[in-house]
């Protein structure tokens, strides 16, 4: 037996027959430097390509939406812009015109676009460098017809590989595959987050030890804790079975009782769900969230090249807090800007967006915008508990300023006659150390408080939560993040109001001990995080 320790990018424990994927990117080094005897041809080749894969991403985009929500599906509309791009396209055209093949044209372009995205110092414009991989090895794999075969057969499998793509996890079939493992990548990375959207367990940077030569054998892997055995022995495999068994007993009971009016047991820490998109909804439901700790209101934003209505976001809004039935609802305002821009919606130009006009600046920054998302969340607040969270503060200029607003709408509405919540609670999200440090004033000012781990990690450590090349250096246990946690769970609660964590270390049991100590009054998580929470806060008790 091997035993190995990786990262656990995706919680859950998996049992299967071992799998090496082989790189895709070999298809970037066997197909480049061909040459071709008919640049008229190579190029008909490339164009019924580019139409398929078209095709291919508007397929993806439709099914992704509807299991996994809008916000996931978004990438592939990224990567459908990416394939219409006039200059990859035209790089493309001029090399097959040189007397390349269409594969060896596609893999010219894609060194020469990936190296120009990842020498740019602008976070968005490096990520870019993936998305023309991802368009590049999906042209390759139509034009070469050189497909990933997966292993026949019903049993689940461990799949192994360098790095999977958006793409290519997205197109994976949960109930085929058992767990992920990967040489390398970030619990950031979007296919990261498809993974455990999609409920598979997953463990990243195992480098070379998981390879081929384990093909065929037993492993085993603990997405929560980055554990894996490999080439395990019949009697380690009998006995992993036994656990998985109980795992599984305990896990559907959990969600039995979920279903049923005894599920809500007293708890030290409320458990809440974050919903992506309205497709969500029904996951939340089934899965006895006490409630919605985040609603990410972008996918609203993202669905069509213009920004959506009062009417519309009041609709989507409303139909949640019906949803809900009392139970309480967090909406966050557009959080834009940075990783995230709207095409109709055009900023000047920035050498750092994670620090430029981001979360709060960029409502600011586009303060119509902002006034008809809040005067769409206070006509919604008629119908249900609804709260509002206001993204990446660190001032507290900026808090009053959110205050004056939400007061001039609402007196807005009343005017017209629009019938409003009667304690609709403005919160903050905790994200940067200036919101942290300045946790006791901003308390004063604000009904709650919510920490996102994930940017507080970032601007704690000074490391792009985008770039993988900088795994070593997050590290979700720092001390210095820990404290900052810690100080503004004590300021909240000297000043009386309830903090929340809503990033991803809130799906990690193993902080469940620390988020006790430090008396966080909840933890917003996917729906499908909520069985293992309550299970491990069971066993705390």
């Amino acid at each position: 037996m091997l035993q190995l320790h990786g990262e656990g990018i995706s919680p859950g424990m998996a049992l299967g027959t071992f799998w090496y994927c082989p790189s895709q990117e070999d298809l970037l080094h066997l197909y480049a430097q061909r040459p071709s005897q008919d640049p008229q041809k190579e190029f008909l080749r490339f164009q019924e390509a580019c139409t398929q894969a078209g095709k291919d991403l508007n397929t993806l985009y439709e099914r992704v939406a509807q299991e996994l929500g809008e916000e996931n599906a978004q990438l592939f509309e990224v990567h459908r812009m990416m394939l219409e791009d006039t200059d990859y396209l035209q790089a493309i055209k001029e090399a097959v015109l040189q007397n390349l093949t269409a594969e060896s044209a596609v893999c010219a372009a894609f060194r020469q676009f990936s190296l120009l995205f990842s020498s740019m110092e602008d976070p968005y414009m490096q990520q870019r460098a993936a998305d023309v991989k991802d368009i590049s090895l999906r042209l390759l794999e139509l034009l070469s017809g050189e497909k990933t075969a997966l292993p026949s057969g019903d049993s689940p499998f461990i799949l192994a590989a360098e790095e999977l793509t958006p793409s290519q996890t997205a197109r994976l079939d949960p109930a085929k595959i058992a767990g992920i493992l990967t040489r390398k990548g970030s619990p950031l990375s979007h296919g990261a987050l498809f993974a455990r959207t999609m409920g598979i367990p997953a463990v990243s940077g195992l480098g070379e030890d998981v390879g081929p030569r384990q093909n065929g054998t037993k492993a085993f892997l603990n997405g929560e804790t980055g554990e894996v055995l490999l080439s395990l022995s019949p009697e380690q495999e009998t006995s992993l079975k036994v656990c998985l068994s109980r795992q599984r007993h305990l896990k559907n009971s959990e969600k039995s009782q979920a279903s049923s009016s005894q599920s809500q047991i007293a708890s030290p820490i409320a458990l809440y769900a974050n919903l992506g998109s309205l497709a969500d909804l029904p996951s939340v439901l089934q899965a006895g969230a006490q409630g919605i700790g985040l609603f990410r209101s972008e996918f609203l934003f993202l669905e069509k090249p213009f920004p959506p209505t009062e009417e519309e976001q009041f609709q989507a809004y409303r139909s949640v807090a019906e949803a809900m039935n009392g139970k309480p609802v967090v909406i966050r305002t557009l959080d834009a800007g940075g990783d995230k821009p709207l095409s109709y919606l055009k900023s000047p130009p920035e050498s750092n967006p994670a620090l430029g006009m981001r979360g709060i600046r960029f409502g600011f920054l586009h303060e119509p915008l902002l006034k008809k998302q809040l005067r769409a969340l206070y006509r919604a607040s008629a119908f249900g508990n609804l709260s509002i969270l206001f993204p990446m503060i660190s001032n507290l200029w900026e808090v009053r300023k959110i205050r004056e607003l939400a007061c001039q709408v609402q007196d807005e509405l009343r005017q017209e006659g629009f019938p409003l919540g009667t304690s609709v609670k403005l919160g903050i999200m905790v994200e940067t150390p200036a919101a942290a440090l300045l946790s006791h004033e901003l308390a004063k000012l604000s009904d709650f408080f919510s920490i996102g781990t994930n940017d507080l990690m970032q601007y704690t450590l000074a490391v792009d939560r985008q770039d993988a090349a900088l795994e070593p250096y997050r590290d979700p246990h720092s001390p210095a993040v820990l404290e900052l946690i810690r100080i503004t769970a004590e300021n909240a609660h000297k000043n009386g109001i309830p903090v929340s964590i809503c990033g991803a270390l809130a799906s990690h049991t193993s902080f469940l001990p620390y988020f006790l100590q430090a008396k966080i009054d909840a933890l917003s998580v996917p729906a499908g995080d909520l069985p293992l929470l309550r299970q491990a806060i069971s066993a705390l008790q």
